[in-house]
């Protein structure tokens, strides 16, 4: 953000709305994330009530993320485009705690103890959520043998070709004895 403040307070925006860029101030999970450029992007934010802010973000990043099949790394350019409500409130934060089913008003909504906006926490989330469920490196990959590791994709092993459906399969032997 503008400066080292990744802290925003609710006093600072009522004087005016807190504009700023987005950059890595050590909130990006890069021991978990491989990070090859950015994150690049801009923050809003601006008080809705006295004791609500908007909180509008975009952001763009490069990562490497190893294909799911045969963990040959990927790259690829990710983007968030996000809006948070932060209400502030004790009652209302211990109340969400608690509460076992998500509402549909409760998915951009965020709870605070103070009235303290943690810009980090949600670039950090957003990061996460950007991620997609499933990395291939081609929609063709074959993957690693499961018996010798070998790149199914580079080379053909000589393990058997026997695939047995069921994790229960192995049990089938017992019987034959």
């Amino acid at each position: 953000m503008n400066g080292t403040a990744m802290q925003i307070q609710f006093s600072q925006l009522q004087q005016a709305d807190f504009s700023g860029r987005i950059v890595d101030e050590g909130w990006f999970p890069r021991d978990e994330i491989e990070l090859l450029d950015g994150p690049h992007g801009s923050l809003t934010v601006r008080l809705v009530g006295s004791e609500q802010a908007l909180v509008k973000g975009e952001m763009t990043w490069s990562v490497s993320i190893p294909c799911d099949r045969c963990c040959v790394p990927v790259e690829m350019d990710l983007t968030a485009v996000f809006t948070y409500v932060c209400i502030v409130g004790t009652e209302e934060f211990d109340e969400f705690r608690h509460e076992t089913e998500c509402r549909e008003e409760d998915v951009n909504s965020i709870y605070l103890k103070e009235p303290v906006i943690d810009s980090g926490v949600l670039c950090r989330e957003q990061a996460f959520l950007a991620l997609p469920s499933r990395v291939l490196c081609d929609e063709s990959c074959r993957g690693l043998c499961p018996n010798c590791g070998i790149d199914l994709n580079k080379k053909q092993c000589d393990c058997a070709t026997e695939t047995n459906a069921s994790p229960f399969s192995i049990l089938s032997k017992l019987t034959e004895r």
